[in-house]
């Protein structure tokens, strides 16, 4: 990539760059290979949108479990899993909003999007998605899909030109509830269970298992 393929950015009236590298070198995604999404509302105070960095991991992480705690994915991992494009949305150098995107191909996936709840609902989401689409669609990159679970998410996705291809049901057996669908063999014992099970089953599921969330594949077309 030449320097003539760097582009700046406006966000909340700061300039970043749409093209930069983790190292701070030129990347066309920003990356190298290795949800609740809120309301939007009027921007607050500004926050850079700008490739992830290794610094950022400890905010970063605190970010996504706090921004995730009141939906169904509360029991996400605390662990950082590198992905081809990571954007972050910084204030004061520290992560408040995030999205994770794998590139694997011409389809590429949302991984993980979420914001910090002091500042959701400011458009955070939406202004690190955009510079996302931007980028992808450099790449030559046809669609964007995410799986949404059971969270308001949904909305958001649809205002911003994503359409639902298919469902099906997430089911979370405990301990409990393990040894209905699973026996132990080999010594090894179940102590839990995720399961995907067709949507035409649901009545079932719910009469049988406590968490039971219903997940949608959403996709938005970037180019023909």
């Amino acid at each position: 990539m030449v320097a003539d393929d760097v582009r700046r950015e406006r966000v909340g009236g700061e300039v970043v760059d749409a093209a930069r590298g983790r190292t701070g070198g030129l990347s066309l995604l920003g990356a190298s290979r290795g949800s609740e999404v809120p309301e939007e509302r009027e921007p607050g105070p500004l926050a850079d949108i700008r490739d992830y960095e290794t610094a950022d991991e400890p905010s970063w992480l605190r970010c996504r479990v706090l921004g995730l705690l009141g939906t169904s994915h509360h029991d996400v991992w605390q662990v950082r899993h590198r992905t081809d494009l990571e954007l972050v949305a910084a204030g004061d150098n520290v992560v408040i909003g995030l999205l994770d995107v794998s590139v694997p191909g011409a389809e590429a996936v949302i991984d993980a999007v979420a914001v910090h709840p002091d500042h959701q609902r400011r458009g955070l989401a939406s202004a690190l998605l955009e510079q996302a689409l931007r980028r992808l669609e450099r790449c030559g990159v046809r669609t964007l899909e995410a799986w949404v679970q059971d969270d308001p998410a949904l909305a958001w996705f649809e205002r911003l030109g994503f359409v639902e291809t298919e469902r099906h049901l997430r089911v979370h057996a405990s301990a409990a509830e393990v040894g209905t669908v699973l026996s132990a063999k080999h010594g090894l014992e179940p102590v839990g269970a995720v399961l995907d099970v067709r949507i035409e089953r649901e009545t079932e599921m719910r009469q049988r298992f406590e968490r039971v969330h219903v997940r949608r594949r959403v996709i938005r077309r970037i180019r023909p």
